[in-house]
């Protein structure tokens, strides 16, 4: 299994304007367990997750009515330590070898208050061996 960790930086407090999301393209191999791990923080410190919820979706590409390639597994795994996980399962790789697209990170807070805090594009590629 593909393990990824990476630390992306929230902003504690609601922007007056919406932020850009980090920037970071998956690549996944077709016909294997996927795990994404994230760590978040501000100014290189964990931020309590406590309450928080996230969705990762990828879609075919942007817009209204776009093919929805996958629907990550999502959860927060330490909310003490800024942890989340997001995962995708071998059947869920293998029924998208060889598609392509879009993603984001949507994160939820306690209060309702929706943020996206990744995007990028995402790959699956074919795999031969079985």
């Amino acid at each position: 299994m593909r393990l990824i960790i990476i630390a992306i930086l929230l902003m504690i407090a609601i922007p007056a304007q919406a932020l850009d999301p980090g920037q970071f393209d998956i690549t996944v191999y077709a016909n294997e367990d996927y795990r994404l791990n994230l760590t978040h923080t501000a100014n290189g410190v964990p931020v309590n997750l406590t309450g928080y919820s996230f969705k990762l979706q990828a879609q075919a590409k942007k817009g209204p009515g776009a093919a929805v390639l996958v629907n990550f597994s999502s959860a927060v795994t330490d909310a003490a330590a800024g942890q989340t996980s997001h995962w995708l399962s071998r059947r869920a790789t293998a029924a998208n070898s060889n598609a392509a697209g879009i993603y984001d990170l949507m994160q939820t807070a306690p209060d309702g208050t929706v943020t996206y805090r990744m995007r990028g594009a995402i790959k699956f590629l074919e795999t031969v061996t079985r």
